[in-house]
C-alpha cells in the first residue's frame, strides 16, 4: 500500500534536549517518530513526544508547510540571516519592526535583513572568484577547484597540477602548499617548470 497524500497525517515530532521541534507527515505515530527523530538528527530515544498535528494535514501532498502557517500554529522560526526569532507575538509587537520576507524555503526577520543576507552571499561569491582567479595565475595549467575557508579562516582552493594525483591545498597568498607525500616530487617539477616558463 503506498503513501499517498490522502494518507499521510501531519505530527509534531520534538527532541527532548533542546526542544527543538520538526512537522513530518506519515501515515502512523511510529512512522512519524523515526522520521523526525532522523530530520532532527537525535536517536528514536531522544524523541520527547510525537503527536498528530491536524491542522498541517491539509499540506500533507506538498510536503511544506507555509513559514505563515506554521507562525499562525504560534510556532517561532529562525531568520534566514541572523537567527534572530520570528513569532507571531514578536510581529504583531507595535515597538518591533519583524515584518517577515519569504523567499523560497527562507524567511527573513525583516527585508532589511534579507538584503544584508544578499550582501554577504554575493561577497562570499566573490570572495570566491577573487581566489580562484588569483589561484589560476599563480599555477598556470593546473585544474584549480573546490575553494572554501579552512579552520584558520584563510581562504583556501585545491589544485591539481600536471603530474600529481591528488590535489593540493594552497592558502591565498601563501608560500607553500599542502601536497601529498607521493606528488612531492611531481609538484617540484611543476613548480620549476612555471619558473622556466616565465624566464
Amino acid at each position: 500500500m503506498s503513501n499517498t497524500a490522502a494518507q499521510l497525517k501531519a505530527y509534531h515530532v520534538q527532541e527532548d534536549y533542546e526542544a527543538t521541534c520538526v512537522i513530518v507527515f506519515d501515515t502512523n505515530s511510529a512512522s512519524a517518530r523515526r522520521r523526525g527523530a532522523g530530520e532532527l538528527n537525535v536517536e528514536w530515544e531522544s524523541i520527547d513526544f510525537c503527536r498528530r498535528a491536524p491542522w498541517a494535514d491539509q499540506y500533507a501532498g506538498t510536503g511544506r508547510i507555509p513559514h505563515l502557517a506554521m507562525l499562525k500554529q504560534g510556532w517561532w522560526l529562525s531568520c534566514g540571516c541572523c537567527g534572530q526569532r520570528i513569532s507571531e507575538d514578536e510581529i504583531e509587537d507595535p515597538e518591533s519592526d519583524c515584518l517577515p520576507v519569504i523567499v523560497g524555503d527562507w524567511i527573513y526577520y525583516n527585508a532589511q535583513h534579507h538584503e544584508d543576507e544578499v550582501a554577504e552571499q554575493k561577497r562570499k561569491h566573490d570572495q570566491e572568484l577573487a581566489a580562484l582567479a588569483e589561484a589560476r595565475a599563480k599555477f598556470p595549467g593546473a585544474d584549480v577547484s573546490s575553494y572554501h575557508r579552512d579552520g584558520f579562516g584563510r581562504d583556501t582552493v585545491c589544485v591539481l597540477a600536471p603530474g600529481t594525483e591528488k590535489p593540493a591545498r594552497w592558502a591565498i597568498g601563501a608560500d607553500t602548499v599542502s601536497t601529498s607525500e607521493r606528488d612531492k616530487e611531481a609538484w617540484v617539477a611543476y613548480v620549476a617548470s612555471i619558473k622556466e616558463a616565465s624566464q
